[in-house]
C-alpha cells in the first residue's frame, strides 16, 4: 500500500472515528436529559472535542463550537424554561469551546515544531537515521536521503530494515 493511500484509509478512519464518536456523545445526552440526567454525560463531549481540535486544528474552533451549539439545542429542547439547567449549559458550552480552541493552539504549535524537525532532518547534509529496537531487534523508523544514498538506498526502502 502506498503512502498516500495510507494516509487516505488514516483520514477516512479519523473521520469516521470522529463522527461516531459525535453521534454516540449526542444520543447519550438526549436519553440522559430525558432521563433527568444532566451533570454526568455532557463531559463525554470531550471526547470529540478533543479528537476534532487535534486532528483539524484549524476547524477545531468551530467544530467545539458547533457541539456546544448542539449541546445548548438539546438542552433547551428538554429542559424547557429551568433557568438552572440552561445556566449549567450555557457554561458547558463556553468551557466546550474554551477547550478546543487550547487543543487547537496546541497542536497547531506542535505541527509547526514537527515541521521544524522534518525540514532539518530531511536537509541535513549529514547521513541521519532514526533508529527503534524492537521485538526482531533494531529496525530503521527513518532515513534522510544523505544516509540512504550513503548505503546506494532510497528512504523507502530503507524504512523497516
Amino acid at each position: 500500500m502506498t503512502s498516500g493511500r495510507r494516509a487516505a484509509a488514516w483520514e477516512r478512519r479519523r473521520l469516521f472515528l470522529l463522527t461516531a464518536s459525535v453521534i454516540v456523545v449526542f444520543a447519550a445526552n438526549v436519553v440522559g436529559l430525558f432521563s433527568g440526567i444532566s451533570t454526568v454525560l455532557p463531559h463525554l463531549f470531550y471526547l470529540p472535542i478533543v479528537l476534532g481540535a487535534y486532528w483539524y486544528p484549524r476547524r477545531g474552533v468551530p467544530f467545539s463550537f458547533g457541539l456546544a451549539a448542539g449541546y445548548l439545542a438539546i438542552t433547551i429542547f428538554f429542559a424547557g424554561l429551568d433557568m438552572g439547567l440552561l445556566i449549567q449549559a450555557l457554561a458547558r458550552a463556553v468551557v466546550f469551546v474554551a477547550i478546543g480552541a487550547v487543543i487547537s493552539l496546541l497542536s497547531l504549535r506542535l505541527r509547526e515544531q514537527e515541521e521544524r524537525y522534518r525540514g532539518v532532518f530531511d536537509n541535513s547534509e549529514a547521513g541521519t537515521f532514526i533508529v527503534a529496537f524492537g521485538v526482531d531487534g533494531p529496525r530503521i523508523e527513518e532515513v534522510n536521503y544523505v544516509g540512504a544514498s550513503l548505503l546506494g538506498s532510497t528512504t523507502d526502502a530503507l524504512r523497516g530494515e
